[in-house]
């Protein structure tokens, strides 16, 4: 939120570091498209197409609509601002009948195989959390899978803000359902069916300490978890 200290009116930032330690603040990179009834940029990724470019999908926000998927693309390749468009948006409608899918946001997209998988938060009628699976051959335009992982606890809230990476032979998928972060970790088979081998929990501070948390590849190719503090461990802060 750029306009104040409190949660709303959500843009992009861009920040720029060489160690991970010192940064470098830049202008505003992604904010709404008033013209075109978005009010809000929640959470996204960004990744790479097969010919290099850089693209971002995040949770396009609108007052007398659903949450929406858009895309974003670098103005320049400082990747100092970026331009959204509503072309290969992905919309709640996609998703079979009678799923009930709702607070569904926050995508996460990876390569595999030939072309990509996408992973969004969501919860399901009556059977609470899940990370819902999409599959792309040219990482632009996606069709929905499957549900990859629900909750266990049916009266489980949302889980929101997945990552989904493959370490070894095996696949982790974190998410946070409004308390400390979780994680499954398992295997992914061929046709796209992952099998949990083991759940625990990534830190145990809670939604109000080390939340939401994200991986990005480090230079040594190994990944690196990068997380949200929310406002109360700091007083009235709304989130860093």
């Amino acid at each position: 939120n750029p306009y104040g200290d409190r949660w709303g009116n959500m843009h992009w930032k861009h920040a720029v570091s060489r160690d991970l330690v010192n940064w470098e603040e830049r202008d505003i990179a992604l904010a709404p498209d008033r013209e075109h009834g978005e009010d809000q940029c929640y959470t996204g990724c960004g990744y790479h197409l097969p010919d290099g470019r850089a693209a971002f999908f995040y949770t396009s926000i609108g007052k007398d609509r659903e949450p929406e998927q858009w895309l974003a693309f670098p103005a320049d390749e400082t990747l100092d601002r970026l331009m959204q468009t509503r072309e290969n948006a992905l919309t709640i409608d996609m998703h079979k009948p009678g799923m009930g899918v709702r607070e569904w946001r926050d995508p996460c997209v990876l390569p595999h195989g030939n072309g990509y998988l996408m992973v969004l938060g969501s919860h399901l009628g009556e059977d609470g959390g899940a990370c819902l699976l999409y599959t792309s051959d040219d990482g632009l335009r996606f069709a929905y899978h499957s549900v990859l992982a629900n909750g266990e606890d049916r009266d489980e809230r949302s889980w929101e803000c997945p990552n989904f990476l493959q370490i070894g032979g095996r696949h982790v998928l974190m998410y946070s359902p409004y308390r400390q972060p979780l994680y499954i970790i398992g295997r992914l088979t061929d046709d796209l069916r992952f099998t949990a081998e083991g759940r625990g929990v990534v830190d145990e501070s809670g939604h109000e300490g080390f939340y939401a948390p994200q991986t990005f590849e480090g230079e040594q190719g190994k990944p690196l978890i990068i997380g949200w503090m929310t406002d109360l461990p700091r007083g009235r802060w709304d989130g860093i």
